[in-house]
C-alpha cells in the first residue's frame, strides 16, 4: 500500500473512532465506566438541612464554606455487586446553624460556627443493574446517581432515587438542554415530574368561584388577590397548606380586588404520602448526574419526612435536603468527549496537511530534477 495511502486510512480510522460513542446502544443497562477507581465529587449550592436518624435535625440558615463536598467512589466491583465509598464533608465558615432534637422548635438551638466541620463516611453494596443500595445486606434506598445508557434519549420514562421505602416522583427525561452548572453551561437531561404517576401525585382540578382572601378550595388557600396595573391583571395567590411553601398564582384581566368573581380553574398538584421529590439532571453520554436537587414528597410530618438519595442513607441521614452540582470527576461525560474528539479531529487535520505539504514538496524537487 502507498504510504500516502497509508496515512490517509490511518487518518480516516482515528476520525472515525474519535466518533464511537462511549455507551453501549439502549439494550445496555450499565455504563462502560461503572468500575474500580471512578468517583464523582459534588459542591453546594445554597443553604440546606439533614436530619439523622436520631431525630437530630440540622439546618445550615447560611452557606457553608465551599471546601464541602458529597462524594462518592467505586472501591471494588465483583459480578452484579459494586462496593461504594461514600463521602461527605461539611465546613464551617461563619456559618449560622439551627439544630432542632426530637421535633421539639421551641428548644431548637442557634449558633454560629466559625471554623470547625463535620465529616461522614460510610461504605455500601449496589447492584449494578437495579441500582439499590445496600448497607449490612439490609436495602436502604436505590441511587439515581446515574441511569443504564438505554434511558438516554428525550422522552425516556423512568423513576430513579428511593430512601428508606420513599419512592421518587416518576419522571420524564427532557433534552438535552443546556444546564448552568458552575461558571459555565453544560448539556444535560433534565429529570421533570411525570404528573400522569399516579403512585405519587395528587392532581386535583379545582374550581375558583367567588373568590375572597382566606377562602379554602381543597388543600388551596386565597392568601390574598394583587392587582397589577401595568398589565391589567388580577392575580390570586394560593397556598397548599399541606405544603405551605408552595405558592400558585391564577391572573384574570381587569381589576377585581374589590369584587367577588370567579378564576376559571385550576390544577392542584400534591405529592402522596412515603414519597420524596428527588431531581436529577443527567450526561447525556455517561448517564452520571452533575445536578441534582433533594427534598420532600407527600409526608409531612417531621417523623414521618425522608428525602435524598440511596448513598446519603448510608451516611445515616434520613432527610438530606440540598441542591448538589458535579465539581468533579474522572468519568468521561459530554464535555470530555467532545473535548478528545476535537484534540484527535484536530490532530488528524494536522496530520493530513503536513503529509499534503510534503507530498507537493517531493513533486516539486522531482519536476526540477527532470527540468
Amino acid at each position: 500500500m502507498n504510504k500516502y495511502r497509508l496515512v490517509a486510512f490511518t487518518i480516516i480510522a482515528l476520525i472515525f473512532i474519535s466518533f464511537i460513542p462511549l455507551v453501549h446502544p439502549k439494550t445496555n443497562l450499565v455504563p462502560l465506566w461503572l468500575r474500580k477507581g471512578v468517583y464523582a465529587v459534588y459542591r453546594f449550592k445554597g443553604p440546606f438541612d439533614m436530619m439523622f436518624m436520631n431525630n437530630t435535625w440540622i439546618w445550615f440558615e447560611s452557606p457553608v464554606s465551599t471546601s464541602s463536598y458529597f462524594s462518592w467512589k467505586i472501591t471494588d466491583v465483583n459480578g452484579e455487586w459494586a462496593t461504594i465509598e461514600v463521602n461527605l464533608h461539611i465546613e464551617f465558615s461563619n456559618t449560622k446553624v439551627r439544630i432542632i432534637r426530637n421535633f421539639n422548635l421551641k428548644d431548637a438551638e442557634r449558633k454560629v460556627f466559625e471554623s470547625g466541620s463535620i465529616d461522614l463516611r460510610s461504605t455500601v453494596t449496589v447492584n449494578i443493574y437495579t441500582r439499590k443500595v445496600y448497607l449490612k445486606d439490609a436495602v436502604i434506598g436505590e441511587t439515581g446517581f446515574w441511569i443504564p445508557p438505554s434511558f438516554l434519549y428525550n422522552g425516556s420514562i423512568i423513576r430513579v432515587g428511593e430512601v428508606l421505602g420513599h419512592i421518587n416522583v416518576r419522571g420524564i427525561l427532557k433534552g438535552p438542554y443546556m444546564v448552568k452548572v458552575g461558571a459555565g453551561w453544560v448539556y444535560a437531561y433534565g429529570y421533570e415530574e411525570d404528573e400522569s404517576d399516579n403512585q405519587t401525585i395528587n392532581v386535583v382540578t379545582v374550581v375558583l368561584k367567588e373568590v375572597v382572601p382566606g377562602k379554602i378550595y381543597g388543600n388551596l388557600k386565597v392568601l390574598n388577590l394583587t392587582y397589577y396595573p401595568n398589565r391589567n391583571v388580577t392575580v390570586v395567590w394560593l397556598q397548599n397548606i399541606k405544603e405551605p411553601w408552595r405558592l400558585t398564582g391564577v391572573g384574570k384581566r381587569g381589576n377585581w380586588t374589590k369584587m367577588v368573581t370567579d378564576f376559571g380553574f385550576i390544577k392542584d398538584v400534591s405529592f402522596r404520602e412515603n414519597t420524596i421529590h428527588s431531581k436529577y439532571y443527567y450526561d447525556p453520554t455517561s448517564g452520571l448526574a452533575i445536578k441534582a436537587s433533594f427534598g420532600p414528597g407527600g409526608d409531612r410530618k417531621p417523623s414521618q419526612m425522608a428525602s435524598g438519595d440511596g448513598l446519603t442513607v448510608a451516611l445515616g441521614l434520613r432527610v438530606f435536603n440540598a441542591d448538589i452540582e458535579l465539581v468533579k470527576t474522572n468519568i468521561p461525560t459530554l464535555m470530555f468527549e467532545i473535548l478528545w474528539r476535537g484534540i484527535i479531529g484536530a490532530g488528524a487535520l494536522m496530520a493530513l496537511l503536513i503529509t499534503s505539504k510534503i507530498k507537493r514538496r517531493r513533486k516539486n524537487k522531482e519536476n526540477i530534477k527532470y527540468t
